[in-house]
């Protein structure tokens, strides 16, 4: 878990939303500047990012994220077939029962952050996508942290509300 976690993270911190820390946060929110009548500053919040995260899309991120690092070290199928091992055999107990998880990734497992975020790195790329198709613009700022979201929308009130129906309609299993 820990060895393919630590392989995601190249193409993690490559996001162009990626944001490392708070004082990383700070020097990106800068850009923003002052804001105008007409731009709307928000955040977002993944909920229960980790075990909501759909397996399907998490692997087809996480592969390209792997084909992407520059250093090859390990195989990128070596290390598709460790995190199978690893999310299919999540025993956990819940009421007495034991339980194996089908979908995302346990809270706290060695596998968690950069396999989360490889799979958000898709899903706002997909989101800001349909809101250019949709509406002729996205966000003129975007960046994360993990499951946290803090950008800018520049427009009426109306075009950023369908943007938000955008983010909810995009993964049925991803709720902000």
């Amino acid at each position: 878990a820990g060895l393919v976690e630590e392989e995601l993270k190249e193409g993690v911190e490559k996001q162009e939303s990626y944001i490392q820390d708070t004082a990383d946060f700070l020097r990106k929110l800068e850009q923003v500047g002052r804001l105008s009548d007409d731009e709307w500053l928000f955040t977002m919040d993944i909920v229960a990012l980790y075990p909501m995260v759909p397996r399907r899309r998490a692997e087809e991120a996480m592969r390209k994220n792997l084909e992407e690092r520059e250093v090859k070290g390990v195989p990128t199928e070596d290390l598709m077939e460790l995190a199978k091992l690893v999310l299919d055999n999540n025993e956990f107990t819940f009421e007495g029962e034991g339980h194996i998880q089908k979908e995302g990734t346990a809270i706290g497992s060695k596998l968690g952050k950069n396999y989360a975020c490889a799979y958000m790195g898709e899903w706002e790329k997909e989101v800001n996508e349909e809101a250019e198709r949709r509406l002729g613009k996205k966000p003129r700022f975007w960046k994360r942290f993990v499951d946290d979201i803090i950008g800018v929308w520049k427009g009426t009130k109306e075009e950023f509300l369908k943007f938000v129906e955008i983010c909810y309609q995009n993964e049925e299993r991803i709720s902000v």
